[in-house]
């Protein structure tokens, strides 16, 4: 008889179902990090800081001072599946959040030492869970502020596979990095700081304008193209008609920086360095933007 035939069908474990998922959520700490700090805007965070060593492969932390959790919505949070973004079908017609699925922090906490610490704005006390390999360890009370916290340690150390597919530190650096830019240009009033071995990479504060936000993250020259771009918008107008309808003569900038926002795409999926520059290059001359922001 072959093994094919003596195979049987079963029902997987939740640990192996939880690393499965990590396979299609979790690619790097980058992947992380976008997730975490995506939760946190959802929380409806008004600073998210970012901490790393080597890259995340050691260590990634994203703390936040948004809303928080209770004890009992923590410990659902770390379950596949639960979320507070969506109750019925319906209300996957117009998510207005980053993210509903509730599969990240399952996922994350599956393939890693993971802590969660939060707390809400009601005066009880903040709540601690511990995490290993999916495997919640302990539940302890904490004294902090509201907000979330996020730590994960070891990034893929059960599955020593993945870990060896992760590039050299630089380069893991770099592409977390470029997930808190993209989000930090869909969210000018929020404050953004990333750092990596305790060296600051990204550190602005809140904007009232897209342009002020893209001037802290690069540069006055740059923020100086991107206005000229605006100018010259209305030239993408012969190419991309159904995007742009509706655009009037007499929109201000901050109309058309909306509108340049929505069609080049930098929204809750984001896009890469690449994408951006090639995307800004279609209404003038071509913008290159420096893939590590200006410190």
């Amino acid at each position: 008889m072959s093994l094919l035939a003596r195979a049987r069908v079963q029902v997987l474990t939740d640990q192996v179902a939880d690393q499965i998922a990590a396979g299609e959520v979790v690619e790097r700490p980058g992947s992380v990090v976008k997730e975490l700090v995506e939760n946190a805007l959802d929380a409806g965070a008004r600073a998210v800081r970012v901490e790393l060593e080597d890259g995340g492969k050691v260590l990634i932390r994203v703390s936040d001072d948004g809303s928080g959790m209770d004890r009992e919505d923590a410990r659902l949070a770390l379950q596949r599946h639960a979320t507070s973004k969506i109750r019925t079908a319906v209300d996957l017609i117009g998510v207005a959040t980053f993210g509903f699925r509730g599969e990240a922090l399952p996922a994350i906490a599956s393939v890693s030492r993971f802590e969660l610490e939060t707390a809400e704005d009601n005066g009880d006390a903040a709540t601690r869970l511990r995490v290993t390999g999916g495997k919640l360890e302990a539940t302890e009370e904490t004294a902090r502020q509201r907000g979330t916290t996020v730590t994960v340690r070891g990034l893929f150390y059960n599955t020593p596979a993945r870990r060896k597919f992760l590039r050299a530190s630089t380069t893991e650096t770099r592409a977390a990095v470029e997930a808190v830019t993209v989000l930090a240009l869909t969210r000018p009033d929020v404050a953004f700081s990333v750092t990596n071995d305790g060296r600051v990479l990204l550190d602005c504060q809140p904007a009232n304008r897209l342009i002020d936000r893209v001037r802290a993250l690069w540069s006055a020259e740059l923020a100086h193209h991107v206005l000229v771009e605006h100018a010259l918008m209305r030239r993408v107008l012969i190419d991309n008609r159904d995007a742009l309808v509706g655009l009037e003569e007499d929109e201000g900038l901050e109309d058309l920086q909306q509108r340049w926002r929505q069609v080049f795409g930098v929204r809750c999926q984001g896009v890469g360095a690449e994408e951006f520059e090639r995307h800004s290059g279609m209404c003038g001359a071509r913008i290159r933007l420096p893939l590590k922001p200006n410190t």
